[in-house]
């Protein structure tokens, strides 16, 4: 076993999903469409959700509302110098 293992890179990629076998595996193929030769377990593919993505966007709106949820209740609580008087 080689010490040097974790400078190197953990995931290659990205690749396409040509299809899932029966047996729950997947063949890849190359954004170039070259097809590769052997096929990958579910656990070893992660996906890739770029930015335009939909849960992406979902994302974002729920976490500018919990935000605006916040800030709305911070100004309604009083201080604590309001408090001491």
């Amino acid at each position: 076993m080689s010490h040097d293992r974790k400078h190197k890179p953990r995931y290659i990629g990205p690749y396409e999903v040509i299809k899932r076998t029966h047996g729950g595996n997947y063949k890849l193929k190359e954004l170039d469409g070259t097809v590769l030769h052997y096929t990958y377990a579910a656990f070893r593919i992660l996906p890739y959700i770029t930015r335009d993505h939909e849960f992406m966007r979902d994302h974002k709106q729920t976490n500018e509302s919990d935000q605006s949820n916040t800030d709305s209740q911070s100004e309604s609580d009083p201080e604590d110098s309001d408090l001491e008087d």
